[in-house]
């Protein structure tokens, strides 16, 4: 059996709407840490293959890198809409990691929202502001 494709078979949809957790803690002062909001998909993509890292809840395990409980009371305060600490994230060995805040970004994955503001060092900008935006069709 043939199926004939029309013109908007190939035009992808457009991406979810921007949904953006806006309660965080304020980077102390005396920190040399920059703020940068970051679209959680491509963190996701750029965590690939990390063995940290698990984007798909059916593929974390407890253990060294995930812990439920940690995991929970990020989801807690999440969906009170509590303010939270950035997740900070370095780059090293031409990769995107995650010094802390793993859970979090689980929990505000796992809860739909599509960009998070993270702290990073001002030598990682370069590599990580990659992850600021994604082009698409649909971008000015």
């Amino acid at each position: 059996m043939s199926r004939t494709f029309s013109l908007e078979d190939f035009i992808p949809s457009p991406p979810p709407p921007r949904r953006e957790y806006e309660s965080y803690h304020p980077i102390p002062e005396h920190e040399s840490f920059l703020a940068l909001t970051i679209d959680m998909s491509l963190l996701a993509n750029a965590l690939t293959g990390d063995r940290s890292w698990c984007t798909n809840r059916v593929d974390r395990r407890p253990g060294e890198s995930y812990k439920p409980f940690k995991y929970e009371q990020a989801v807690a305060s999440i969906s009170n809409k509590e303010t939270i600490y950035m997740p900070w994230l370095y780059f090293d060995e031409g990769r995107t990691r995650i010094m802390d805040g793993r859970h979090r970004l689980y929990a505000l994955l796992d809860a739909g929202y599509t960009h998070v503001t993270v702290q990073i060092r001002p030598a990682c900008v370069p590599m990580v502001s990659t992850l600021v935006e994604k082009k698409s069709l649909y971008s000015n």
